[in-house]
This record gives C-alpha cells, structure tokens and sequence, in this order.
C-alpha cells in the first residue's frame, strides 16, 4: 500500500511538474530579442563615507552607471548568449591611504571615464522556475571621454558581470527583466566589485 501511495505521488508530481514546466516555456531555440536597459551600482564600501564626505579612509572605490541596447540570442529554449553596447559613466578610486580635507569628492582624486561598453553574457532561465534569470559574462570597456581633462581618457578595462534575476517576458511575446548584479572589474593591479540593478526596460521579441 506504501509503495503504490509513493509511485502514485510521484507520477502526479512528475506529471504536474511537466505540465507547470510548459506553462512556462518563455523561449525556444532561435529565439531572439532585442530591448534596451540602464544598469546602475557601487562598492558597498561607498555608503561609508557619505555621511562624512570630509575623510576618505584607504580603500577601492567605484560608482558607475549605464544605458545602452542589448541582443539576445536563445541556443535552447534556457540557454542565450546576448550581447550589445551601452554608454556609461563611472567614478573609481583606489587609495593606499586616508584622505581627508574639506568637502572632498571622489571626483576630485579618482578617474572619472565615461565608457562605451561591449558585453557577451551567458544567461540561463532555470529548469521548471523560468522566471528566475543567471548568468557570467565579460564587459570590455572602452573610455571615450572623461569629466576631467587634465586625466585623460584612460586605458581599456574588463569585468565579469555576474546576474541573478527575474525574467518577465511572456511566452511567445516580449516583456521586462530585472536583476541584481555584481561586477568584478580589473583596473591594472586594482580590482573593485561595484553591485546595484539592471533594468531590462523592454524587450521586443524578433524571432
């Protein structure tokens, strides 16, 4: 009698399982996307100084924000490569000691580039749970200006964005995302991993 309840119970739980996994099939192999998003963040060692914008303890820095277009390619009905470009802005700050003085900024001893970013992100919607979003990539970026002229537009630098999020785009049809983000850049010798959102803020579906 056990063993019938427990076959029982798994054949309905398997089966409400296959039947729940359809529902939410969001994409298909050849599916494609495209859509535009703004993505915003900072090293939590950031929040530490703002209530006391006179001293800078030693430490790396960074605060950057983008907005640009991105293409999204599904190799399976979970798997996608994605790619695209966006400009940005960023502020970043690496001190082997304390700073202080009054009314300081980061801007004022950091590097402030504003940057065209390239992506190529892997992401997959999870098994069954389509709604939830992962994915690593690498982002090249390419300063293109600067706020301050005298610091020039600095040299190329990567980072590997690191996403886990919600997809709601509806089957067969488009949608949003959004998703929290962490992103270890390398800057030389120097590394700094700011964290914060992207914003997916439509996506329209090609294919």
């Amino acid at each position: 009698m056990a063993k019938k309840f427990i076959f029982i119970f798994v054949l309905i739980l398997t089966l409400t399982a296959n039947v729940f996994s359809q529902k939410l099939d969001k994409h298909y192999a050849g599916s494609m996307l495209i859509g535009g998003n703004v993505w915003g963040g900072a090293t939590p060692n950031i929040f530490g100084v703002t209530g006391n914008p006179d001293v800078f303890s030693s430490g790396n820095y960074a605060a950057t924000g983008s907005a640009g277009f991105h293409v999204d390619l599904y190799l399976t009905r979970l798997l996608s490569i994605s790619s695209g470009l966006s400009y940005g802005l960023g502020v970043y700050a690496f001190l082997d000691s304390e700073v202080r003085g009054d009314n300081l900024s980061l801007k004022d001893f950091g590097k402030t580039p504003m940057m065209l970013t390239v992506p190529v992100n892997l992401r997959l919607n999870l098994p069954i749970f389509h709604w939830i979003y992962a994915g690593v990539g690498v982002n090249f970026n390419f300063p293109v200006g600067h706020f301050q002229d005298s610091q020039g537009q600095g040299n190329t630098f990567y980072g590997v964005p690191i996403d886990l999020g919600f997809d709601f785009i509806s089957p067969g049809a488009g949608g949003m995302r959004i998703f929290l983000r962490a992103t270890p850049e390398f800057h030389g010798d120097k590394t700094v991993v700011p964290i914060g959102l992207v914003w997916q803020i439509f996506n329209i579906r090609l294919m």
